[in-house]
């Protein structure tokens, strides 16, 4: 069985064993030090968390013991991944290399999931590596610009690839999604006004973020709308 396949298996296995894991004021401090690369979106995001009820969780293997939740920065929460065993050798002189399993599917899952029980729904994705001059014109079709800045607009009838693309288009140590009630105003030009984007962050519902090493997220969820 190739790695690929066997990376499958994992995580069609997780998607039955894991579950959801409620956190302390811990999980609200990871969610805003990822908040902290203030963007335009991070820093309207950042407002909302501090000054909103709210609620921090996340998904892990349900025998997780529950100090490991916080180790947020820490890989090695998926058992797969502590197994070396399905490391691949490279060729001489390259070392190995082995496909590291995520949580990536049931992030998506969950997305998909809010777009059916919450419509009208978007989800804007934060793009840290990007900028609007960079990107030629066919590319990217969810995105769009607040200056140079760049984010993507997901919503529930974007075509799959689209969405999973961009769902995971920035890198996994700086992945960040905002589910919001109110979409952004973007003209013809894929452009968008900063009070356009703040405004959309300010009905904000969920925002999710990367944690342990890229394996998993922890989610920000809004208590009181």
């Amino acid at each position: 069985m190739g790695g690929a396949q066997a990376a499958g298996l994992g995580l069609m296995r997780h998607m039955e064993e894991n579950k959801l894991f409620s956190l302390d004021r811990r999980g609200v401090q990871h969610v805003r030090r990822r908040l902290s690369d203030m963007s335009l979106l991070c820093a309207a995001l950042h407002e909302v968390v501090i000054s909103e009820a709210g609620e921090t969780f996340t998904l892990a293997p349900s025998g997780t013991p529950i100090e490991r939740l916080y180790q947020f920065e820490a890989g090695g929460l998926l058992p797969e991944n502590l197994d070396f065993s399905r490391a691949a050798d490279m060729g001489p002189g390259q070392g190995r290399m082995m496909e590291i399993v995520s949580l990536f599917e049931e992030q998506v899952a969950r997305l998909r999931s809010n777009f059916v029980t919450t419509p009208g729904l978007v989800c804007i994705v934060n793009d840290p590596l990007l900028r609007w001059r960079d990107i030629p014109p066919n590319e990217y079709p969810a995105a769009f610009a607040v200056g140079e800045e760049v984010y993507h607009l997901l919503t529930s009838d974007l075509d799959g690839d689209v969405l999973v693309g961009a769902l995971s288009a920035a890198p996994f140590w700086n992945q960040l999604s905002a589910q919001c009630l109110i979409a952004p105003d973007v003209n013809d030009t894929r452009m968008c006004s900063a009070a356009e984007l703040r405004k959309c962050a300010a009905s904000v519902i969920e925002i999710m973020c990367d944690a342990y090493d890229g394996e998993g997220f922890v989610v920000w969820r809004r208590t009181a709308q």
